[in-house]
Order: structure tokens, then C-alpha cells, then sequence
């Protein structure tokens, strides 16, 4: 993982990086799902006076995202 960040920062120290790295990993979602929260705070924004009506589920579909993160492809990415 260090050799990824280390080019990114202005770090020298390995442990550094790592501690780093780790304190931030959970941060990080494995998959792009998307939430109705940042959709409805999306369109709660708009300058648009209809923007805040319609459902945000209707903007988005995680079927598909659900399917291909549960698959056995991308968990395998994600073992180590």
C-alpha cells in the first residue's frame, strides 16, 4: 500500500504511511454504492424549486453495483 501513497505525500517515513493509511482504511468504501442521503442533500441544494420533490431512489439503482460487489471477482480483490 505504501509504494501506492508515498509518491502522494511528503512523507518519508514507511511506518508513518502505514499508520496512516490504516487509521484512514475504514474510512474508504470497497464499493461505490450510492445514498439516498447525498442524493436528497443534492437536490435539497438545487436552485431548481422542483429539484427537492422527487424521490432521490429515482436517480439511482444499486442493483447492479450490489450484484457485481457481491460477486466473486471484486472480493477476491478485496482478501488481502
Amino acid at each position: 500500500m505504501w509504494r501506492t501513497t508515498k509518491p502522494h505525500i511528503d512523507a518519508k517515513d514507511v511506518k508513518l504511511i502505514d499508520d496512516s493509511y490504516k487509521s484512514r482504511k475504514g474510512l474508504i468504501l470497497k464499493f461505490p454504492y450510492r445514498f439516498a442521503a447525498v442524493s436528497r442533500t443534492v437536490l435539497r441544494l438545487s436552485d431548481n424549486p422542483n429539484a427537492a420533490s422527487p424521490d432521490p431512489k429515482d436517480f439511482y439503482d444499486n442493483s447492479l453495483l450490489k450484484e457485481l460487489g457481491d460477486s466473486a471477482v471484486v472480493k477476491e480483490l478485496y482478501r488481502h
